[in-house]
């Protein structure tokens, strides 16, 4: 996507959230273990979001009647806030992305004005359903980085570890496709090394999911 492209969709957020880009929209190239990096930190960051907004937000409002959860939400917004800085620093640093402006709210409200100008915001919860779905696409990013990687380095590393079967005579594999000599140990490389090329586009394709989902959900709330 093209900086005239993205400016489109930003511009059609409205003023209030409206993504004014720099020329240039990636700050930073492509370096591979920067993604790596974000898609395996997004599984614990994913349950720790959920848990505390999930918490926070049904124990605030099931105790909103006799104002004890006014503090609680009052806690949850600011514990929010601060995810959603920290996923912004991270999309900035690891994918090359570019901030939003914040949410434009005015100042010297109270603590309920506070929350029903939030409220009216679409930022909010666009930003409350990123930090949500960040625990089932961690899940997915996370499983297939780690399970990708695997099966291409164990792959790979099979002339080794065949090496070492004919000394320490253990069967490789085993079933439909036992490693029992150089030429399919050889195969299995290669087929690691394709598994590796294929890897490169799964990923990529995680990470324009991943950007997508920061650039048209996330909001600095402030």
């Amino acid at each position: 996507m093209n900086v005239r492209e993205r400016s489109t969709i930003a511009e059609s957020f409205g003023t209030d959230n409206a993504i004014q880009l720099p020329p240039g929209t990636v700050q930073a190239p492509y370096e591979i273990a920067g993604f790596v990096a974000y898609m395996l930190l997004s599984l614990p960051l994913g349950i720790v979001y959920f848990v505390l907004l999930v918490t926070g937000i049904l124990l605030g409002l099931s105790l909103a009647i006799v104002w004890i959860g006014i503090p609680i939400l009052l806690l949850t917004l600011f514990l929010t806030r601060g995810m959603v800085d920290l996923e912004l620093r991270q999309a900035e640093r690891w994918l090359g992305m570019v901030s939003p402006p914040p949410l434009h709210i005015p100042a010297n409200q109270g603590s309920v004005e506070h929350l029903q100008t939030l409220a009216t915001k679409p930022g909010l919860w666009s930003s409350l359903a990123f930090l949500v779905l960040k625990m089932p696409m961690g899940i997915l990013s996370f499983t297939l980085t780690v399970g990708l990687a695997s099966a291409a380095l164990g792959l790979i590393a099979m002339p080794a570890a065949y090496f070492l079967s004919t000394i320490f005579h253990f069967t490789l594999l085993g079933g439909f496709w036992e490693v029992d000599s150089w030429t399919r140990a050889f195969i299995c490389t290669f087929l690691g090394l394709g598994l590796i090329w294929i890897s490169s586009y799964v990923l990529d394709g995680m990470v324009e999911i991943w950007r997508w989902m920061v650039w048209h959900m996330l909001r600095p709330l402030r």
